[in-house]
């Protein structure tokens, strides 16, 4: 996203107008705490042992359907 991209989301989603230094500061913290999660998760979940894996939604998908309900 370029600057004015940012500038543009935060006022549209909180109605304030940010100058351009200000939009690079937002979106700065923004990446960083996207950044420390991102780490956070990591550190404790790889996406492969986890319940909602790729391997396991593709499991859940080859497998036969149980519901019988007609769906509308």
């Amino acid at each position: 996203m370029t600057e004015d991209d940012w500038t543009s989301r935060i006022r549209a989603l909180n109605g304030v107008t940010l100058d351009p230094a200000q939009a690079a500061a937002a979106r700065d913290v923004a990446l960083a705490i996207n950044a420390t999660i991102e780490a956070a998760a990591r550190a404790r979940i790889t996406l492969a042992d986890a319940p909602w894996s790729f391997a396991t939604l593709c499991a859940s998908f080859a497998a036969p359907s149980t519901d019988t309900k007609a769906k509308p």
